[in-house]
């Protein structure tokens, strides 16, 4: 009885091993908002990088689930700090400013440049893809 349990335990153990190596082996290395076919494929997953300079940082959480996209981007340029979010769905993107009216428009590329890290979103939460009300959406278009 005692070994029956052990074994069945090493299987349960080895096969959610196996699972999250295969979920890890499906994880896009990057997430490109301008590729919306790219995004509407890939598996549920986070990215987050960060990188910066004397000029300045960036860094930023990116999200992928179900065709949709979301970012989460922070930059400090010129001593001050901002906040923007972008949000990607099938019907086009919006993006927003967190606190600023008037903040520069931020050039963001995290293909892998900024080390950009991506794990698998174990849990995906749709909500992070409903736009916010109250605050001043920028239509982007169709695609970036």
């Amino acid at each position: 009885m005692f070994r029956t349990i052990v074994a069945l335990i090493f299987i349960i153990l080895l096969g959610l091993g196996l699972y999250a190596y295969i979920r890890y082996q499906q994880v896009p290395n990057d997430i490109n908002p301008g590729d919306p076919a790219a995004f509407a494929k890939a598996q549920p997953a986070t990215c987050t990088f960060s990188g910066g300079s004397f000029d300045g940082s960036l860094s930023g959480t990116e999200y992928v689930a179900n065709g949709n996209f979301r970012a989460d981007y922070s930059g400090y340029v010129q001593g001050q700090l901002y906040s923007y979010h972008l949000i990607v769905h099938q019907d086009g993107s919006y993006g927003y400013w967190s606190d600023q009216e008037n903040a520069p428009i931020v050039i963001v590329n995290a293909n892998g440049e900024n080390g950009a890290h991506c794990s698998p979103w174990w849990w995906p939460n749709g909500s992070v893809f409903v736009i916010p009300e109250g605050v001043q959406i920028r239509q982007q278009g169709s695609v970036l």
